[in-house]
């Protein structure tokens, strides 16, 4: 009762503090979208040190050299109208697009993007570690730029995506230090050519950003000439806001708020729901005892009721792939993955490996989102019944990531976390991303997400051999073969497929989902009609 009574005033307390804030006075604007953010906080709005968390804000202000269609993985020009690829695979030329300005009235060219590139290549910071091929970035005239490879890179053209181009001038003018490319002053900054330039961000309170009038894009139809993004971690508070009209969007929401608007709840709200690439998981430690043994993991993958789970998600569940979703494996889904519940198999498996009696572990969960609350209790009561102990310690997503980079780097049998639950989008609309990004031993420090230190040489190698083949179907060989070692290693409890969701209001219209990321919308199409 003293838990739900404090909840009831966080969310009181935030209303009033928002209502302060004046988003009563833009909730009617047509021309204003007021999104209530997914999550409790950003970190950085620097484009080259974000790492998926903070994405879309980013790119609403800056943009890469190629795109993706709005529901396909089909490749589009951005800043770039054409490309050619070496028939190695190790030089990629870029035309750029001609009349672009950056938000600062400088001109794009090739030297922004080389200069763009010399940037990344000093922070190091978020995705650069997709450009371990990269030997150099030739400006080949004003509106030609010539990326080369040190070895064959198959996916290269993708990798592209990752890296919007940003204004030499503003990070030149921003430097506290001579060279230091602004790292400070684009933490909470950003001058790109995208269709919204960056306003402010009221840290711990919202984002906003406004139409940049000189878009190369244009502004034909019907578009928003603001975006909001209100950073309200309380799932009530957002429902309340939405259903005053304070909100357009929310992204943060119980289940049963999900259902019950889909249902008809409110007659000037809707819902919008799509099946997605990435996978949910429940991540074991590879490296210390007792899950550093594989049957240990395969016990406790049987603990894990994907029954109850589908009955106690009243929006959905999407079955599982295994390592990496099967549409990027044209399809095609390894063998042997645990999907069973069966608490006395998994007893027998961790007699096998020395725990008979089991033993007590615990599991890292994001606090307030109900999901992978959900998650861990239901494995919990799994695992009860095969003599483990489950502790579920819920924490901000930050103290996490804290937390297992920590133990990832020291190793420390005292501070080893034994799970916790995450899911991961695609970086790449390629098994690259998921064979580098979650499995690869060069990934256990930062590079990736690898905190759980799963290793298998097999792997590895099979990996980098693949994106070293220019042959498609070759390629994809190695990858299933490698994805199927994975899955029979068990590194993690495989719980579903996420679908991605929201709950808006009617008058918000064109509304979709990135093909690739989870939550993750790219607003230049979006409008709103009159209610």
């Amino acid at each position: 009762m003293r838990r739900f009574t404090t909840i009831i005033l966080l969310s009181i307390f935030s209303l009033w503090c928002l209502h302060g804030l004046g988003v009563q006075a833009q909730a009617k604007d047509i021309n204003t979208l007021n999104v209530g953010w997914y999550h409790a906080r950003i970190s950085t709005l620097d484009p080259h040190v974000q790492n998926a968390t903070e994405r879309y804000i980013c790119y609403m202000t800056c943009e890469p050299l190629i795109g993706r269609h709005r529901d396909t993985l089909k490749r589009i020009p951005k800043l770039a109208t054409s490309w050619e690829i070496s028939p190695d695979a190790k030089v990629f030329t870029f035309h750029l697009r001609k009349g672009v300005k950056f938000h600062d009235g400088t001109v794009f060219d090739a030297d922004a993007v080389k200069f763009t590139f010399d940037r990344i290549s000093y922070l190091k910071k978020g995705f650069y570690w997709m450009l371990k091929w990269l030997e150099d970035v030739q400006v080949v005239d004003k509106y030609t730029i010539r990326f080369v490879l040190n070895e064959t890179f198959a996916p290269f053209i993708s990798v592209v995506e990752y890296f919007p181009i940003v204004s030499p001038k503003s990070v030149l003018e921003n430097e506290e230090v001579k060279g230091d490319y602004a790292k400070k002053w684009y933490i909470d900054h950003g001058v790109g050519t995208g269709p919204y330039r960056f306003v402010k961000w009221e840290h711990g309170v919202k984002v906003v950003h406004e139409k940049y009038d000189e878009y190369w894009g244009g502004w034909k139809g019907k578009h928003v000439n603001k975006v909001v993004h209100w950073l309200i971690p309380e799932a009530g508070t957002q429902r309340m806001m939405l259903e005053k009209g304070e909100l357009d969007v929310i992204q943060t929401f119980t289940p049963d708020d999900f259902v019950a608007y889909k249902k008809g709840k409110h007659p000037e709200i809707t819902v919008a729901e799509k099946d997605s690439m990435a996978p949910m998981y429940i991540r074991l430690n590879c490296a210390a005892p007792p899950t550093n043994n594989v049957k240990v993991r395969q016990a406790l993958s049987y603990c894990f009721n994907r029954g109850l789970f589908a009955e106690m998600m009243p929006g959905g569940v999407q079955m599982s792939d295994g390592p990496c979703p099967k549409e990027l494996l044209g399809g095609w889904r390894p063998e042997n993955v645990i999907m069973e519940y069966n608490p006395e198999k998994a007893k027998k498996l961790l007699a096998e490996a020395g725990y008979p009696n089991g033993f007590e572990m615990d599991v890292l969960v994001q606090k307030g989102t109900q999901r992978t609350q959900t998650i861990a209790e239901i494995w919990q009561t799994g695992l009860v019944k095969a003599g483990v102990k489950l502790n579920i310690r819920p924490l901000p997503w930050p103290a996490i990531a804290t937390q297992l980079h920590k133990w990832a780097v020291d190793r420390d049998p005292a501070t080893a976390t034994a799970a916790y639950v995450q899911w991961i989008s695609p970086r790449l609309p390629d098994p690259y991303s998921y064979l580098y990004l979650a499995y690869h031993s060069d990934a256990q420090t930062g590079k990736g997400r690898n905190w759980m230190l799963y290793s298998n040489p097999q792997v590895d190698e099979m990996s980098e051999k693949a994106v070293k083949m220019v042959d498609e179907e070759e390629r994809m060989k190695i990858y299933k073969k490698a994805v199927q070692i994975v899955a029979n290693d068990c590194p993690d409890v495989f719980v579903e497929k996420v679908i991605d969701q929201v709950i808006l209001r009617k008058v918000v219209a064109n509304f979709y989902f990135d093909a690739l990321y989870v939550k993750t919308v790219p607003y230049y199409d979006v409008y709103k009609t009159a209610p």
